[in-house]
């Protein structure tokens, strides 16, 4: 099944949004999963955003047994393996991050497809995976990565937040309130918004500066202040935006999600 695809007209082009969406079916498994590179290792968190790549690349039926497989890794306590290899967990224990974005792709699923059938499917084990990240809540309002690692990361936690987020519209939909959760998620932002010293300093990264902003936490003004605090220091102009300040490469994965944490802010 083949939908139309969008563009971003003098950018990128159907075909070529088509190019990259059958890019990753190519690399995708028999099982539905899709794997960093073929063959090597998989995690939730890519694989969900490779799946709305699918998505948004017109592969619905690829998109859709992606998402299939995701439940069929789920751990007992409602998180997934940090490290799945050939469809085998090699990492057993939960990330919190990785597990509360399956909600992200559920809810981008039914935007697009508006397919209730779809999410009553999966629902269950979105909420299982949220109910396990609630429960890693730090005093100071981040997520904690594991349950044994005891601190927040700032990516990790401003991603929560838009997981929280979609996963309460995904309650709201299905007629399953989870108050938790959205107490969880103010706090969360509170954090984000006033308390990032909190966070384990990883500020190396491109990705803890304009995370707070491409999850949602900080929005406005406060967000337009973030972006341009280390602007400077991360973009290369007419090449994009660093991965890391220790090396000079600029990566297309933190320049399109700096783009998308603009758009989140009004700044086209």
């Amino acid at each position: 099944m083949r939908v139309e695809i969008p563009y971003v007209d003098g950018v990128l082009t159907p075909d070529q949004i088509a190019a990259t969406a059958g890019s990753i079916a190519r690399a995708q498994e028999p099982s539905g999963a899709i794997p960093w590179v073929p063959g090597q290792h998989t995690d939730i968190w890519n694989h969900v955003e490779a799946a709305m790549g699918l998505l948004v690349g017109g592969l619905v039926e690829e998109a859709e047994a992606a998402y299939s497989w995701v439940p069929t890794l789920q751990n007992a306590d409602g998180s997934w393996p940090m490290k799945i290899v050939s469809g085998a967990p090699v990492e057993t224990i939960g990330e919190s991050n990785m597990s509360a974005y399956f909600a992200v792709g559920l809810w981008h699923h039914w935007l697009i497809r508006r397919d209730r059938a779809f999410v009553e499917r999966h629902w269950p084990s979105v909420r299982a995976g949220l109910d396990f990240v609630v429960g890693l809540q730090l005093p100071f309002g981040g997520i904690a990565w594991t349950p044994r690692d005891p601190f927040a990361l700032l990516t990790g936690s401003s991603s929560i937040y838009q997981s929280l987020r979609a996963g309460v519209a995904l309650a709201d939909l299905m007629d399953d309130p989870q108050p938790e959760w959205e107490i969880v998620g103010g706090r969360l932002g509170h954090a984000l918004r006033h308390h990032r010293d909190e966070f384990e300093d990883k500020s190396h990264h491109s990705m803890d500066w304009y995370y707070p902003v491409l999850g949602g936490a900080v929005v406005g003004a406060a967000g337009h202040d973030l972006i341009e605090s280390r602007w400077d220091h991360f973009v290369r102009p007419g090449l994009g935006a660093l991965c890391v300040d220790t090396n000079p490469w600029v990566t297309g994965a933190e320049t399109c999600e700096l783009v998308m944490a603009l758009d989140n802010i009004g700044d086209h």
